[in-house]
């Protein structure tokens, strides 16, 4: 099987959000659309590689930029202070703006909105997945080295890098979008969770925690919950993880 060539790949604003958006050649419609986000400190450019790969296997990839990343301005991300008065607001900004990104990408781009998934890598995919629980339009969730499971996750970051993310927001707000709160929301919709045992900025037990209790939902549809755990590895990103992605896009888009 041929790879599709790319024609297409620009970068440009919908919602007043920076994006850059990759495409295969041929002009299909009905193509399936990947929303991808990237983690705290990167930008949308760092995410290219990925967003290449999967518009060779067919698909079309919008990665935008995270409040206060890449062109919307920039801070202190090693800051421990900026890091708890920032992330979670970040995040929930992130999971708030998608609605109207995807309308604008319906309607300048064509995009078919009820084909589309979500994906990210640490703080993009806790983003991912709360927009996941919130829009259940979208048909798949691919969660790599994130959280789905976001007071959980909170509790043990605090715990193993002393960062209390959560200082500068309720509990109770960030339990209406952790998707947790939202399991019923979620079921059936197929979830791919990533994440290495040796993960030293988000502990792979919280996805465990999601994933034991979302498990019970999932009794009767055990296919489309899915945690893979990668032996010896860090907070990052592998081939063979994207080989999996692939792979689950392909039966699940």
């Amino acid at each position: 099987m041929h790879a599709t060539k790319i024609i297409e790949e620009t970068k440009f604003q919908l919602a007043s959000i920076p994006c850059i958006y990759i495409r295969p050649a041929d002009q299909e419609k009905e193509r399936p659309t990947i929303f991808v986000y990237h983690g705290w400190s990167s930008q949308k450019e760092n995410y290219q590689f990925m967003a290449r790969i999967l518009a060779f296997h067919g698909y079309g990839v919008m990665v935008p930029d995270a409040p206060y990343h890449g062109e919307r301005g920039i801070l202190e991300y090693e800051n421990v202070h900026v890091m708890e008065q920032k992330f979670w607001r970040i995040v929930i900004r992130a999971v708030d703006e998608f609605k109207l990104l995807l309308e604008e990408a319906h309607e300048k781009l064509g995009i078919n909105s009820q084909k589309v998934a979500v994906m990210g890598s640490s703080m993009g995919g806790i983003i991912a997945s709360g927009i996941f629980a919130k829009d259940t339009r979208i048909k798949t969730l691919i969660n790599m080295n994130g959280a789905c499971a976001w007071e959980d996750a909170e509790k043990r970051v605090r715990i193993l890098r002393c960062v209390d993310r959560a200082v500068s927001i309720g509990i109770e707000e960030l339990r209406q979008y952790d998707p947790m709160s939202h399991l019923e929301a979620l079921y059936p919709r197929p979830i791919l969770i990533q994440h290495g045992d040796c993960d030293t900025s988000i502990p792979v037990e919280t996805q465990w925690h999601f994933y034991n209790e979302a498990a019970r939902m999932y009794k009767n549809r055990p296919d489309n919950l899915r945690l893979t755990v990668i032996k010896n590895l860090n907070h990052h990103k592998t081939i063979g993880m994207l080989e999996e992605v692939v792979d689950w896009l392909q039966c699940h888009l």
